[in-house]
């Protein structure tokens, strides 16, 4: 039996007074498409809602894609449907959207031919290994892709958090099985343990790496607005770094 995925929108009236918090009211509520796994949403200035999640394209092998959906702020209406992937199996675990309507997705993908657009292979070895690696993608306001990009080193790795600024640079953190994820020169860095996570920023353009840190990242991110840079998640590092006290 199909999954069918069930999105729960919009309580309003979150406000918090002094005595007593307001008790929030639902809205509205509404299904989304069956065999959709919503992993993440976000909302733009105009109050669009953008989710991205897996979807099941194969019933007998369970076979899953990146998909991302847009809905008017009333969720009545599809604005764009987009799936993303290639012939094995691929997760979207984030999403972030800018000013400008555009959607910013992170995840995993097994696929060997997951759509990279030019320059967009950042990592070592080059776009066709077998093993999962780290995505992030860029999508218009209208769900057209603008660019799409493999991160990492010789072992899996998965994107899990995604966050953009107001001038276009992407911050991306996630996981990696090994200390093989490249870093740069300067950078924070763990070269001698398994599973540690890693925090990277990106170019506008998703052509370049400005900075790759390893051993430090989590499963969420998000910026102020001094670009200051602020990361949850879990580890199971002993020498994850701590500040004092």
């Amino acid at each position: 039996m199909p999954v069918r995925s069930l999105a729960l929108f919009l309580y309003s009236g979150l406000a918090f007074a002094a005595s007593a918090p307001t008790a929030p009211v639902l809205t509205y509520s509404t299904y989304l498409r069956d065999s959709f796994t919503p992993n993440a949403i976000a909302t733009d200035s105009s109050g669009n809602i953008y989710m991205a999640g897996n979807a099941i394209v194969d019933q007998a092998t369970l076979q899953t894609i990146v998909l991302v959906v847009k809905l008017n702020p009333q969720a009545s209406q599809y604005l764009y449907v987009r799936y993303l992937g290639g012939s094995v199996d691929d997760f979207a675990n984030a999403i972030a959207v800018d000013g400008a309507g555009n959607a910013y997705i992170a995840g995993a993908t097994a696929s060997p031919d997951f759509p990279v657009t030019t320059g967009g292979n950042l990592g070592t070895p080059a776009a066709g290994l077998s093993s999962r690696r780290s995505f992030v993608a860029k999508l218009d306001a209208n769900g057209e892709l603008v660019f799409s990009d493999l991160l990492g080193g010789s072992a899996a790795s998965s994107a899990l958090a995604v966050a953009v600024n107001a001038t276009g640079q992407i911050l991306v953190s996630g996981t990696s099985e090994s200390s093989g994820f490249p870093s740069t020169s300067g950078a924070y860095t763990v070269t001698n343990s398994a599973n540690h996570p890693y925090l990277l920023e990106l170019n506008p353009a998703g052509t370049k790496i400005v900075f790759s840190a390893t051993g430090i990242g989590g499963s969420a991110i998000v910026l102020d607005s001094s670009d200051n840079i602020y990361v949850a998640g879990t580890t199971i590092l002993l020498d994850y770094p701590t500040t004092p006290g």
